[in-house]
């Protein structure tokens, strides 16, 4: 379980990498074929109040997982990528059922 934590053009205090760090742990709880997560934050030079960019790669066997996103704080951008990913990982686990089934819910 390897996350690599880098941020692009300021330093990041270690309350932020320690968040980060502990959300993206959730990922690999979620499918056990993750391989590493790579994570950049960076402010982006945009005249809107949302300017604080999270992206994650998540390194899976087969083809890699990308999420990315843009709010008011880094801890918001960090959560809003790691939902993106929690979905992408659903969608990755139904398509690659054996036997080709996909798994269908039944809501009550």
């Amino acid at each position: 379980m390897k996350i690599k934590i880098q941020s692009k053009g300021f330093t990041a205090k270690q309350e932020l990498k320690d968040f980060i760090q502990e959300k993206t742990e959730k990922l690999f709880r979620l499918y056990e074929k993750t391989l590493s997560c790579e994570v950049v934050i960076k402010i982006e030079k945009a005249g809107t109040r949302d300017n604080k960019q999270c992206d994650i790669r998540m390194v899976i066997a087969g083809n890699d997982l990308l999420a990315a996103a843009r709010c008011a704080t880094f801890e918001e951008a960090t959560i809003r990528a790691i939902e993106a990913l929690e979905r992408q990982i659903h969608k990755h686990k139904t398509r690659t059922l054996p036997d080709g089934k996909r798994s269908t819910k039944v809501s009550t």
